[in-house]
């Protein structure tokens, strides 16, 4: 059983960056509460996918590519938002945490300047807007709080994919990727045999109601 995460590819729209996703996610958090801050009734949606071996499918947003589930899009204006949708929880990035070391901080806080758009401002105070944007949502955002409107005057609009299954298997040599722009994944049961491969290659948040690990001897049985 793998869960891979592989660098992952910005979806534009903005100022701030994608991290690389193995510094986020998936954390398997409280599914029923995920599934509410997206204003999703998972009990609506009753998709199944199962990953015969050997078979390669993605969950992607792209709207040139066939994605095994259709995604469903959720945009706010909101940096909160977008930071409970796909981001850290402030209270494991404590200031003495290796997540909160991770992000680099602006060297001092927003100057209150007003702006209309990004254009108005210095390549200085872009590059600080975006490391506070990266801080912010994937780290304690506390540490860069004076940045908040600056963040979300600068991004426009933060969006998101999120895929609603109740039942995910991948068998052996199957592979499942999600790509494209940052993804939730909401699934009610998610199987995955030993030999079948979950590869995020996008800032994902990973929401399961059941994680099961199977070895192939058992899943042969």
């Amino acid at each position: 059983m793998l869960i891979r995460h592989e660098i992952g590819v910005s979806s534009g729209g903005g100022h701030v960056s994608l991290p690389e996703p193995a510094q986020v996610g998936p954390d398997f958090r409280d599914y029923s509460a995920a599934a509410a801050r997206l204003w999703i009734d998972p009990q609506s949606f009753r998709r199944t996918l199962h990953l015969p071996p050997g078979c390669a499918l993605e969950l992607t947003s792209e709207r040139d590519a066939i994605s095994a589930i259709a995604p469903i899009r959720r945009s706010t204006a909101r940096v909160d938002m977008f930071k409970a949708w796909v981001g850290a929880i402030d209270e494991d990035c404590l200031p003495d945490s290796p997540a909160a070391r991770y992000w680099a901080l602006p060297a001092e806080p927003w100057n209150g300047r007003r702006f209309r758009s990004a254009d108005e401002l210095s390549a200085a105070e872009r590059d600080d807007i975006e490391a506070a944007g990266r801080a912010y949502i994937f780290g304690n955002s506390a540490a860069v709080a004076s940045y908040r409107e600056a963040i979300e005057r600068t991004t426009g609009t933060f969006e998101v994919a999120v895929y609603v299954a109740q039942s995910v298997r991948i068998a052996p040599g199957a592979v499942l990727r999600v790509t494209g722009a940052p993804a939730v994944l909401l699934f009610a049961d998610l199987e995955i045999v030993d030999g079948g491969q979950l590869l995020i290659q996008t800032v994902c948040r990973a929401a399961i109601g059941r994680l099961t690990k199977t070895d192939a001897a058992t899943a042969r049985r």
